[in-house]
C-alpha cells in the first residue's frame, strides 16, 4: 500500500477537471484503489491497460485490484505482465507466486520462486511463500525451514511464520512442537486476528495431544437390563420349562490402546480389552468374561494403507473356560476423497469351544469347533464434522467339526453417529445377518396334532437375525462420557428352538486417561 500511495503523489491531479490522458486514467485507477473502491478501480485500470498496453505499472495495479476482489484467475495474467514488461516490478513477483499458490498451480509457483531466489528478489516474503507451497505439497518439515528463514530475514513476519510453522508441525503430527509455535504466535500479539486463530489452533492441538496420545486407557462401568439372557425360544412348547430369562447385569470394561506416532509411512497399533457381564440371575451359567488382544502393523502408501490384523480372544462362560478365538488377515484402506473411505478385509478365523460335550453327545454332529474365512467390504462417509455414516457387508464361513454347525453367513449393517447438541452425539445402527447351515439334518419341531408332542423334521437350518440399536453419548468432559443405549435382536429360524427376541437397555460411564 505504501508503494501505491507514493505512486499517486508522484502524479498529483489538480482539483477540478483533469484531462483524461492515459496517464490520468492510470492515476485515477490508483486513487480508487487507495480509497479501497476496488470494483471501480478494476474498471478504470482495465481501461488504463488498454491505453497503456506496455505499462508494467498498469498491469501490476490491475492485478492488485483483481486480487482484492478475489478474482485470482483475472489477476494472474496481469501479474505475469508486471514481471515481464519493462521496467519489471519486483513487488509483483511475490504476488504472482501467491496467485499461483492460491489457484493450486504449485509447479508454476515453484518456478517463479526459483527465479526470485536466483535474483534475490524480496527474499523474506518469497521464502514465506515457499513454505506455503511446500506445506500444501505435504512436505511439512521442509516448509518449517522455509518459514524459519523468512522469520530470520524479517522480524515483522515472526507471528505469521510461527503460526504457519505450528500448522506444519500439526500436519506432521508433531503436536508438542505445534503447541509451542502456536503459543509463540499468541504471545507475539494476542490482540490480532492471527493471535486469535493461533489460540483456536492451540486448543485443537491440545485436544489432539490427548486423543492421539500413544498410550490410551479407557475404563467403563455400565448397568444393563437384558430381557432374554438365555435366548428363550418364542415357541411355548420349547420354552415351557425356562424361567427367569430376564436379568439385571453389571458390565465393567477396560481397554488399553497403544498407537505410537512413527516416522515416515509406518503404522502400528496394539490393543488389549477386558469385558464382563455379571448377572443377578442365571449367573452360574451365563456370566461372561472376555479378554482380547490384537496387533495391527501396517504401511501407508499415499492415499491408501495396508495393515495386517492379528487378534486373539479368550472367554469364560459361567466361570468356566468357554471359547478361544484367533483371526489373521490383511486390511486395505483407501481414501477415495476427503470424505469417503473404502475398507476391504479378508482373513482366516478359528473358534475353539473349550467346554466338553455332555456324555452321549456325538462330536461328529455337535462339536462347534470351527475354522473358516471372514471378509468384509466397508464404506465410510464423513458427511459432517464429528459425523459419519458406514455401510458394511461381511461374509463368513464356519467349517465346524460337527456337521450341525457348518454354516455360511452374510451380514449387512448400517451405522451412523452425529452430534445433536453441544457435546452430545446420537448413534444408531441396523443390521441383517443370514446364517445358512450347510447340511440337511433332523430338527425337532412341535407336532401340530399331538401326541407325540414333538416330531423330527429333515431340513437345512436357516437363521435370519435382525438387529437395531440407538444411543446417546454425552461428553461431560474431555475424559468422561455418559452413555445411554438400547438394542434389540430378533432371530427368526426354521428351527423353532432358535427363534427368539431380545432387548437390552444399557447406561453407564466411560472414563479415558
Amino acid at each position: 500500500m505504501g508503494m501505491i500511495v507514493a505512486l499517486f503523489f508522484l502524479f498529483p491531479c489538480s482539483q477540478g477537471f483533469c484531462a483524461q490522458t492515459p496517464e490520468d486514467v492510470l492515476k485515477q485507477g490508483i486513487e480508487e484503489y487507495r480509497l479501497e473502491n476496488y470494483e471501480e478501480s478494476v474498471e478504470t485500470l482495465t481501461e488504463a491497460r488498454k491505453l497503456l498496453p506496455d505499462s508494467s505499472m498498469a498491469a501490476f495495479m490491475l492485478g492488485m485490484a483483481y486480487k482484492q476482489t478475489m478474482d485470482y484467475q483475472s489477476a494472474l495474467p496481469n501479474f505475469q505482465d508486471a514481471v515481464t514488461l519493462e521496467p519489471r516490478i519486483k513487488e509483483a513477483l511475490p504476488e504472482l507466486i501467491n496467485i499461483h499458490y492460491r489457484l493450486g498451480n504449485l509447479e508454476e509457483a515453484k518456478r517463479w520462486i526459483d527465479v526470485a531466489e536466483r535474483e534475490e528478489i524480496m527474499p523474506a516474503p518469497v521464502s514465506f511463500l515457499k513454505g506455503l507451497v511446500l506445506q500444501k505439497e505435504g512436505n511439512y518439515l521442509e516448509s518449517v525451514d522455509a518459514f524459519e528463514r523468512a522469520k530470520s530475514l524479517d522480524e515483522k513476519m515472526s507471528q505469521s511464520a510461527d503460526f504457519q510453522i505450528g500448522v506444519s508441525y500439526m500436519m506432521a503430527r508433531r503436536l508438542q512442537e505445534a503447541r509451542e509455535r502456536f503459543q509463540a504466535a499468541i504471545v507475539a500479539d494476542p490482540a490480532t486476528d492471527l493471535g486469535t486463530y493461533a489460540r483456536r489452533y492451540q486448543d485443537l492441538v491440545e485436544d489432539r495431544i490427548f486423543r492421539e496420545r500413544p498410550w490410551r486407557f479407557t475404563a467403563g462401568l455400565f448397568g444393563r437390563f437384558d430381557s432374554n439372557v438365555v435366548a428363550k425360544p418364542e415357541e411355548s412348547s420349547f420354552a415351557g420349562g425356562i424361567t427367569n430369562e430376564a436379568s439385571l447385569a453389571f458390565a465393567p470394561s477396560f481397554r488399553v490402546d497403544f498407537v505410537p506416532v512413527l516416522e515416515g509411512n509406518k503404522l502400528f497399533s496394539a490393543n488389549y480389552s477386558f469385558g464382563s457381564v455379571i448377572l443377578n440371575k442365571n449367573s452360574t451359567t451365563h456370566n461372561l468374561l472376555g479378554n482380547t488382544f490384537s496387533v495391527t502393523p501396517g504401511y501407508r502408501f499415499g492415499r491408501s494403507a495396508l495393515n495386517l490384523n492379528v487378534s486373539y480372544g479368550h472367554y469364560l462362560l459361567g466361570g468356566r473356560r468357554y471359547l478361544e478365538t484367533f483371526s489373521v488377515g490383511p486390511l486395505y484402506r483407501y481414501l477415495l476423497n476427503d470424505r469417503n473411505i473404502l475398507e476391504v478385509f479378508a482373513g482366516f478365523v478359528s473358534n475353539d469351544y473349550l467346554k466338553p460335550l455332555a456324555p452321549g453327545i456325538s462330536p461328529i454332529e455337535y462339536d462347534q469347533d470351527n475354522e473358516g474365512v471372514r471378509a468384509y467390504l466397508s464404506w465410510v462417509w464423513l458427511f459432517a464434522r464429528d459425523s459419519f455414516f458406514n455401510a458394511r457387508y461381511e461374509f463368513t464361513t464356519e467349517n465346524a467339526d460337527g456337521v450341525r454347525y457348518d454354516n455360511e453367513g452374510h451380514q449387512f449393517t448400517l451405522n451412523t453417529i452425529f452430534p445433536i447438541a453441544k457435546n452430545v452425539k446420537f448413534q444408531a445402527s441396523v443390521g441383517y445377518f443370514l446364517r445358512d447351515f450347510s447340511h440337511r439334518l433332523t430338527y425337532v419341531e412341535p407336532n401340530p396334532a399331538p401326541p407325540p408332542l414333538f416330531v423330527g423334521v429333515d431340513m437345512e437350518r436357516k437363521d435370519h437375525q435382525y438387529s437395531a440399536s440407538a444411543g446417546l453419548t454425552w461428553e461431560a468432559t474431555r475424559q468422561l462420557n455418559v452413555i445411554f443405549q438400547y438394542s434389540a435382536t430378533r432371530n427368526r429360524s426354521n428351527d423353532p428352538l432358535n427363534t427368539y427376541t431380545r432387548h437390552i437397555f444399557t447406561t453407564g460411564i466411560e472414563y479415558k486417561f
